[in-house]
């Protein structure tokens, strides 16, 4: 099986919500699989990727941000290239340089 993402990511919308307790930012990242698929018709679902992410930095973590992403479509190792993934996570970000 050969496939081809597109070369580059469809834009993708962002949203930011700021006040004094807190800020929320929001993605969504869509993807489609253009080259050969097995078993996948042009406008197949199979070929679509998306990635939703919500990250929240509270005011009093001054370097910590909480976040939550799902993911949808293929391996994005291409370890099972074959398969489709569904991905729930969350997870800290911190910057330790300051």
């Amino acid at each position: 099986m050969q496939s081809i993402w597109y070369p580059g990511k469809f834009p993708s919308a962002a949203g930011i919500v700021k006040n004094r307790l807190y800020s929320v930012r929001t993605q969504l990242k869509l993807q489609w699989i253009a080259g050969n698929m097995q078993n996948a018709s042009t406008f197949d679902i199979k070929r679509l990727g998306a990635s939703f992410r919500v990250a929240i930095h509270p005011a009093i973590l001054n370097e910590v941000t909480l976040f939550a992403q799902y993911y949808y479509g293929q391996d994005y190792y291409n370890i099972y290239f074959s398969r489709t993934l569904t991905v729930l996570r969350f997870g800290i970000l911190t910057d330790l340089s300051n």
